[in-house]
């Protein structure tokens, strides 16, 4: 993800609330308040490990919690912003 300066700017920091998913966050708010491009093809990949926060490869409760847990702060940060 490449973002300019000035955008970073105008979204501004990462609210504290968001433990995990702070990138999409970034490129969320980017895509609403500019032009963005999207690739077709990836350019990196992310790797999955035991210590993922968000990305999970079996069955691990407390995870998929954390997990829960943010999407509604997400939804709340995105929905305030209109």
């Amino acid at each position: 993800m490449t973002v300019r300066t000035e955008l970073l700017r105008r979204i501004g920091a990462v609210p504290e609330q968001i433990t995990i998913q702070a990138d999409e966050y970034l490129f969320t708010l980017a895509a609403v308040l500019s032009n963005v491009q999207i690739l077709p093809e990836a350019l990196t990949y992310y790797r999955l490990h035991a210590e993922n926060l968000f990305q999970i490869s079996g069955r691990d409760f407390s995870k998929t919690r954390r997990i829960q847990s943010a999407l509604p702060c997400l939804l709340l940060l995105f929905t305030s912003e209109s």
